[in-house]
């Protein structure tokens, strides 16, 4: 099943401020799945799984942003 959350409720379920999930967009690190009619992003499951491997390897292997990007590659 596909979701299509807001920034907000994809923070909550990764455990992050829904600036970190905005700025992990605007790296090119989450795609979202699109936009409210309102110009909100949405994102869906695989973007939600995403975060929690970008957070994991944040914390885990005190990687950066960067090598994250290197390592799972741009979705943009």
């Amino acid at each position: 099943m596909t979701f299509h959350l807001k920034a907000a409720e994809v923070a909550t379920r990764v455990g992050v401020l829904p600036s970190t999930i905005q700025y992990y967009r605007k790296l090119g690190l989450l795609r979202p799945s699109g936009r409210t009619p309102g110009g909100i992003w949405l994102f869906d499951d695989q973007a939600v799984e995403r975060a929690r491997e970008i957070r994991r390897l944040q914390k885990e292997q005190r990687l950066r942003l960067d090598e994250i990007a290197d390592r799972l590659g741009a979705v943009a």
